[in-house]
């Protein structure tokens, strides 16, 4: 059963709907007989068009689950919205025309533009100062096929923190033979540089890039990219969060997660599925990249993300009642603004590392201060002292806090 809210606002269903766990399940259930939204021959989604009195518009909408035989549940401007699955197959009537008229396209590359070149790149850090690379995954896209990838071990010639070590299974020992990030850059460069970058969180894997080759006197060009977190975000507003764990279980793509040639991989086939879906708001522009530079994103990085778009990650880490303190720069905003979310929750905001804290959260920016080990490597250090002396604080990043990271590092 539906509830009417108010007139012309979405009908919010009730409780008890059935929520699409991934796009295989949601592709069955619409090829249905009794649904009939998807061809028997379909083995993806394709863009579902909405236009009618809850919109004032046409636009691509998801479908997030049914109610019953007759009832299905889409997201409609961010809201679920109850709808007949009889009156949706109607709207359904000129879908090509409408796809025409919203600039969508059902394939990739389809959309009145040039087909670009991207290259999905994923970077792996030794330690908490996320200054230096240890292995770094690249897929190339060209003409909406994965045509290359390559992976890449690299000696970073600094200490590896336990914590990364455990994360992604890489020590000193693993990489020492291995070449160094100007080796490495040498070779893929040209493919980097000459296309649209993509990755998943991307401000985090192009500002360690960048601040990695910084330290060899390297100059990292300008890159324009495209961010999957904030796609995936648009085209699928109705997921709990946009991790890419949580994407790769959606989408039933294979994850060995923080393995850069699997992550860059899961991402490039992600990509391509939200292309080729094309359940993003009319108002996507596929032609309109970002641009990472150095001096650019060093001063705006806090201010890309409006920490009210950034919702905790629930179920996972209970802060309520318990002892934070910050330690580096943070994709979700400014250290402040991150405070004022986390003690929303209940959280009580410490500004050292003692024994009664409970938590000690690592900003996945890390912090240029961190180099010359102060502050931020001061209270990591001063935390992991505390661990071996079985005081029961936990070190946790930013992305296992934020479901911006649904990103997803």
């Amino acid at each position: 059963m539906c509830k009417t809210t108010e007139t012309f606002a979405p009908i919010a269903p009730a409780d008890g709907w059935h929520r699409f766990m991934s796009e295989a399940e949601t592709v069955e259930y619409l090829q249905k007989a009794e649904i009939g939204l998807l061809p028997k021959t379909a083995d993806t989604l394709r863009p579902i068009i909405y236009r009618g009195l809850y919109s004032d518009g046409l636009q691509v909408v998801q479908v997030l689950g049914y109610i019953d035989e007759y009832t299905l549940v889409i997201a409609l401007d961010g809201q679920p919205h109850c709808i007949s699955a009889a009156y949706l197959l109607e709207m359904q009537t000129g879908r090509k025309k409408a796809l025409e008229q919203l600039g969508l396209g059902d394939a990739a590359c389809m959309r009145g533009v040039d087909c670009p070149t991207y290259c999905v790149i994923d970077v792996e850090t030794p330690n908490h100062r996320n200054d230096r690379i240890s292995s770094i995954g690249l897929a190339l896209i060209v003409e909406g096929c994965i045509t290359e990838t390559r992976n890449y071990l690299v000696n970073p010639e600094v200490e590896f923190d336990e914590f990364n070590s455990q994360l992604t299974g890489l020590t000193t020992l693993d990489v020492q033979d291995s070449p160094t990030l100007p080796e490495v850059w040498a070779e893929i460069s040209n493919m980097v540089t000459g296309s649209i970058v993509v990755a998943h969180n991307a401000p985090f894997d192009l500002t360690v890039l960048c601040k990695a080759l910084a330290a060899y006197g390297i100059v990292c060009p300008p890159l324009d990219y495209f961010d999957t977190v904030r796609l995936a975000r648009f085209a699928l507003s109705g997921l709990p969060n946009h991790r890419l764990d949580t994407l790769c279980r959606y989408y039933n793509i294979t994850l060995n997660h923080h393995q850069a040639d699997s992550d860059s991989l899961a991402c490039a086939q992600i990509f391509m599925r939200l292309q080729s879906w094309a359940d993003a708001p009319a108002t996507w522009d596929w032609t309109a990249k970002a641009q990472h530079s150095p001096s650019v994103h060093h001063t705006q990085r806090n201010q890309s993300v409006p920490i009210h778009t950034q919702p905790l990650v629930t179920g996972k880490t209970d802060l309520d009642g318990k002892r934070v303190c910050l330690s580096g720069e943070f994709v979700t905003g400014k250290k402040a603004d991150v405070a004022v979310a986390l003690e929303r929750e209940g959280a009580i905001i410490c500004p050292g590392v003692n024994k009664k804290l409970d938590y000690l959260i690592i900003g996945e920016m890390g912090s240029d201060a961190w180099s010359g080990g102060s502050a931020g490597g001061t209270k990591i250090k001063r935390a992991v002292e505390l661990q071996n002396q079985g005081v029961p604080v936990k070190i946790i990043r930013e992305h296992e806090i934020f479901a911006l990271s649904e990103t997803e590092v």
